[in-house]
């Protein structure tokens, strides 16, 4: 399994607009083959979505690839409007 921590912080005033759109974003992912979790973690105004893929491959061809899910996700909600990427962590599972 491949998984990703991702942060994001909200720009001012715009916390439960990050909240909203985020719960767009993830609802249109988590239809996605390959997806195997996806969930976010809100503490004030940092966002930290925490997702799983079946693999590497998955998550490139889903987050990666800028004709892919996520880039028409983050499109069509406006995420991006709302908040700014802070970093991310990300790689193979281990059991």
């Amino acid at each position: 399994m491949y998984m990703v921590i991702s942060r994001w912080r909200a720009k001012p005033g715009k916390a439960e607009e990050v909240k909203n759109k985020s719960r767009q974003v993830r609802t249109m992912l988590r239809a996605q083959p390959g997806v195997v979790f996806l969930n976010t973690i809100f503490d004030g105004e940092v966002a930290t979505a925490v997702h799983a893929y079946e693999d590497e491959a998955a998550y490139q061809r889903l987050v990666m690839d800028e004709n892919g899910a996520f880039a028409k996700a983050m499109k069509e909600h406006g995420l991006e409007e709302a908040a700014d990427w802070i970093d991310s962590v990300k790689g193979t599972t281990e059991d």
